[in-house]
């Protein structure tokens, strides 16, 4: 039973991507001029930040009040949470989260790519762990991706955005319980931009924009996919923002031996190629990193969601000690700085 259980989730997965490249066919062959759908835009007065040119005043963070570490709030350095895209890998997202908040890790920033960007937008809202696990386990792809047939992709990310107002309202980055910053691309600069204002569900909605797939939106005269594209896993925009002490989620894709069976797949694949060594150079920025058991879930895949939450929790929660230490280090260094 379970042979055919593997069996039928392969197909599936196969089948989905078909699915999609014949969308991906007609859109680029197949489509009249009335088919066309165009870029999205949006004048939504968000706050664009090239990242070369953020600080600490584009989004102040200050320590949180109830944490479960010893010392005063206000002596203790300020931590962000980097959650990195990866697809429905990102669910694993929720179970580091609810890790963070058992061992009462404080979290005074979070920044969010892709995937992330959606996860962390449900814990920023302040909505409660049970409520963020009963949503990845109910919510199915049709909830959040809309097929249309456009020359600029074959999701309409309209859907995405009306997924996280259902979930959180219409909410707006200054009415968030805690500061959130929303990575994108500038596919025609190829600049990272950073939005930490205005539309949160718009935000997020620029930053899942997968290339290719999903049509871009404009805004601001910026064409804006995927944080993906260019920054994975953003540690160096939280560190531009002030935080001390950065946590940093991967949930990356592994490469090796994966199988490339479609156009969906080669082109998934060649971008977490290319986001491979930026990955690195940002790892090693980050003073934790937390890598859930994730590599082998396909980023379209939904089914998949007790797993990574789980995975999320385990590997979050053998990180407690080296968060411990990264608290106590910075910490240290902190008030040695005041005296």
């Amino acid at each position: 039973m379970n042979i055919v259980f593997r069996d039928r989730k392969c197909l599936t997965a196969r089948l989905s991507g078909f699915v999609l490249l014949v969308l991906m066919l007609i859109s680029v062959v197949g489509c009249s001029p009335r088919c066309v759908v165009p870029f999205v835009s949006e004048q939504s007065k968000l706050l664009l930040t090239p990242r070369e040119r953020l600080s600490p005043s584009v989004l102040p963070i200050a320590p949180t009040e109830e944490t479960g570490i010893s010392g005063k709030d206000s002596e203790r350095p300020r931590v962000a949470l980097v959650l990195g895209s990866g697809g429905t890998r990102g669910i694993a997202h929720i179970g580091v989260l609810r890790a963070l908040r058992q061992h009462g890790i404080p979290v005074d920033l979070v920044v969010g790519c892709s995937a992330g960007s959606l996860v962390g937008a449900l814990f920023c809202s302040g909505m409660e762990q049970d409520k963020m696990e009963r949503i990845a386990l109910t919510s199915r792809r049709k909830d959040i991706f809309g097929y249309v047939i456009s020359m600029n992709g074959v999701i309409d990310g309209t859907r995405c955005e009306s997924f996280l107002i259902e979930h959180i309202g219409r909410l707006r980055f200054g009415q968030l319980d805690t500061p959130f910053a929303v990575i994108c691309t500038d596919v025609e600069t190829g600049e990272e931009i950073v939005i930490s204002r205005g539309d949160v569900a718009r935000a997020v909605r620029a930053s899942c924009t997968f290339p290719g797939l999903v049509i871009p939106m404009r805004v601001d005269g910026r064409l804006l996919v995927d944080g993906g594209v260019v920054d994975k896993l953003p540690v160096t925009v939280a560190k531009k923002l002030g935080a001390d002490v950065v946590i940093a989620v991967d949930v990356s894709a592994g490469i090796s031996g994966t199988r490339v069976t479609s156009a969906v797949d080669v082109l998934v694949q060649t971008i977490n190629i290319m986001g491979k060594e930026i990955t690195k150079s940002e790892l090693r920025l980050a003073d934790v990193v937390i890598r859930p058991d994730v590599g082998e879930v396909w980023m379209l895949d939904f089914r998949d969601g007790k797993k990574c939450i789980d995975a999320g929790m385990e590997a979050a929660t053998a990180a407690i000690p080296a968060i411990r230490r990264a608290l106590e280090q910075k910490g240290s260094g902190k008030e040695a700085a005041t005296r």
